[in-house]
């Protein structure tokens, strides 16, 4: 008694054993590659997914599924893309973007770690994180300073 990879080994040779797609041979409710393409097409002349889909006698899913394929679910997919606009000052230290990131302190572990939302820590303070980018070398240069920081912030980001 032959088992069912020995059978298809005998029937078919060694090319039988070799993985196979999972996918059906035949899907009787595929919609037609004509009816596709005249989908896209309508998508392209700027018809909603909803009027397509009524114009053509087919589903908003189907029509979704179709434009989704085609990378034409949304508008703003179909324009052209904008040019990403960049610039660069021709000197280093022209200019500097000074950014303050104000952070809160804390001394024990939060309730997302105990479960415990009873227990708070009160007047612990901030932190304050500094951040200056040059925009001609892209250098960056932090500095954390928990007490006055618009104190710091002048004296250390002065422009010459």
């Amino acid at each position: 008694m032959f088992g069912k990879i020995q059978g298809r080994y005998l029937a078919e040779g060694a090319s039988s054993l070799l993985d196979k797609t999972s996918r059906p041979a035949k899907s009787p409710r595929a919609i037609e590659p004509h009816i596709a393409l005249a989908i896209v097409e309508l998508r392209r002349k700027l018809y909603l997914q909803s009027h397509i889909a009524s114009y053509m006698g087919v589903s908003k899913a189907t029509v979704s599924r179709v434009l989704r394929r085609a990378g034409l679910s949304r508008l703003s997919h179909l324009g052209p893309q904008e040019p990403v606009q960049r610039y660069e000052r021709e000197h280093p230290g022209e200019l500097l973007h000074i950014d303050i990131k104000k952070l809160g302190r804390f001394d024990k572990v939060g309730h997302r770690i105990t479960a415990d939302r009873q227990q708070r820590a009160r007047r612990i303070g901030w932190d304050h994180v500094f951040v200056a980018v040059d925009d001609h070398s892209r250098v960056a240069f932090t500095q954390c300073n928990p007490k006055r920081p618009h104190a710091a912030l002048r004296r250390s980001c002065v422009l010459r």
